[in-house]
């Protein structure tokens, strides 16, 4: 009879457990800052923000638990309502410039803004344009890189929600921004000119991009959820993962990328195990391929694998197929020239000069060192694997947040590893998984990017005669993972359907967590 019982409610007794224990984590995290308030150490307010806070994530898990389990909720449904609500929380929690390198992606959004708002004059001058509120703040708060508490509690203070302040002026910032990525930052871009058209404060301007950075990153996964044939689990899991959040709450490019990449690889999984193919497909496809290429070089090995799609698929709609497929690859190798042919010939060594390391200011590798010492190039990327695979690892789930300062323990990013592993696994109803020789140039293609990744970095950030390959983090490894879960799914494992719905209750919640140990951390109560 208790069989019987527990059999018959395992989801409700399953969500009430993780409720509870959610609810036990929240009550200890208030009562901590409690502790605090008492000793002095924090405002009342503080403690006040943090109650009101936990209470939000209580409520959070609640619903997430009751989307997950109820099928009427398609998991792309789920997915929408988790992402938006830990991504806004993300961008909450760590303050302006608090990710890698967001000062110089700011500022190249802003460049790029000025074009949404039609100020052409932007072609002609050297710096960039900007309103005098932003300038004042760019200049106050972004040049050292990482924003201290004492300047945001500054920044707060000045805080402004309008400004009548419209004057223009050309900042000679425009050595700080990146301009390698040319669609990378149109959302961004697009939020930036919306601020700027409702005569926003600097700060609401600023949110503003972080926000439309999330909302595109949350339509394309959600086109990649919706119109993948299987695996729709694994966009979700590496969505979840405390970094890929990190950085989509931010203005880098990188969730922009990755987020090209997941749709990219689904609209391949749909021309390889769909019943039939049509020329719209094909052509979105192909430009998906042709947007993902310019933004970073190094994923360019993606694109073929348009080559894995059956000869037969395509007769359906070319009598030359083998064309079709060169067309689609050459989409996109012409649209990568055409927006990144003057970085293509700079990394290449063509445009001459001697390879000085920026941040180092010392000579660095080039292209002729690397031709005329090929063994040793071999070596070096053998050293640098050996010596910082542990780091790629943790690094690509989580494990440093903001500029490197919160480290997050093993114990609550590894769960999210194993995750993307479960759900990389083959459900009764899917299809076959790829065969043997189609695995095997998929990870062709994966080792042949991330080849690309360690030698963009050995050209750009390492100094000559350095140990390793200085600079890679694992974040550059995030758009592999979907082509790796194609090489990853085999039919001997097999998992239930169900099991796509545990992944979005356990990834949604563990975030929770995450956030929870970030906040005690920054507060020094552990």
């Amino acid at each position: 009879m208790l069989n019987q019982t527990l059999e018959t409610h395992k989801q409700s007794i399953r969500c009430a457990a993780l409720i509870v224990f959610s609810l036990l984590v929240c009550l200890y995290t208030v009562y901590e800052f409690i502790v605090l308030w008492t000793a002095s150490q924090i405002s009342t307010a503080i403690v006040v923000l943090v109650a009101a806070v936990c209470l939000l994530a209580i409520a959070y898990i609640s619903a997430l638990q009751f989307l997950s389990f109820r099928k009427k909720f398609r998991l792309e449904q789920v997915f929408v309502f988790s992402m938006a609500v830990l991504s806004v929380g993300y961008m909450l929690f760590f303050r302006p410039i608090a990710a890698p390198d967001e000062q110089a992606h700011y500022i190249s959004a802003y460049r790029l803004s000025n074009y949404f708002l039609f100020h052409w004059s932007q072609l002609h001058t050297e710096g960039v344009i900007l309103r005098t509120a932003d300038s004042a703040f760019y200049n106050t708060y972004c040049p050292s890189g990482m924003m201290s508490p004492a300047d945001f509690a500054q920044l707060a203070r000045d805080f402004t929600l309008f400004t009548k302040d419209t004057a223009l002026v050309s900042d000679n910032v425009w050595s700080t921004a990146i301009v390698n990525a040319p669609f990378g930052y149109l959302a961004s871009a697009f939020g930036i000119a919306v601020g700027r058209l409702l005569h926003l404060g600097a700060l609401p301007v600023f949110y503003c991009g972080r926000m439309c950075n999330i909302a595109a990153y949350i339509l394309l996964v959600y086109f990649a959820i919706k119109r993948a044939p299987m695996w729709k689990s694994v966009f979700f899991a590496i969505s979840m993962f405390p970094m890929t959040l990190h950085l989509i709450a931010s203005y880098s490019y990188d969730g922009i990328v990755l987020a090209l990449a997941c749709l990219f690889t689904a609209e391949i999984l749909r021309l390889i195990y769909g019943e039939y193919i049509t020329r719209r497909q094909l052509i979105c496809c192909a430009a998906l391929g042709a947007l993902l290429t310019p933004n970073k070089l190094v994923y360019t090995p993606l694109v073929f694998l348009v080559l894995l799609i059956p000869r037969k698929k395509l007769e359906q709609v070319s009598r030359r197929p083998n064309l079709v497929k060169a067309g689609m690859i050459g989409m996109a190798i012409v649209c990568l020239l055409v927006f990144q042919f003057i970085h293509v010939l700079e990394i290449s060594g063509v445009s001459g000069g001697e390879n000085i390391v920026a941040w180092a200011d010392v000579p660095g590798y080039t292209v002729g060192w690397v031709l005329q010492n090929p063994l040793q190039t071999v070596i070096l990327f053998f050293t640098t694997l050996l010596k910082q695979g542990e780091w790629y690892l943790d690094t690509l789930m989580g494990s440093s947040l903001g500029w490197f300062q919160l480290a997050v323990p093993a114990y609550f990013y590894l769960p999210f590893g194993l995750c993307f592993l479960v759900a990389c696994m083959k459900k009764s109803e899917d299809g076959a998984p790829l065969p043997f020789l189609s695995k095997i140039w998929t990870l062709i293609l994966i080792f042949g990017s991330a080849a690309l990744i360690l030698a963009s970095m050995l050209l750009s950030w390492t100094p000559l005669g350095f140990g390793y390959i200085a600079g890679v983090q694992g974040r550059y490894f995030l758009p592999l993972l979907p082509a790796a879960a194609m090489v990853l799914r085999n039919g001997s494992v097999q998992v239930n359907a169900n099991m796509e719905r545990h992944i979005a209750a356990i990834t949604g919640t563990l975030n929770v967590f995450v956030l929870c140990y970030c906040g005690m951390e920054l507060f020094g109560l552990i």
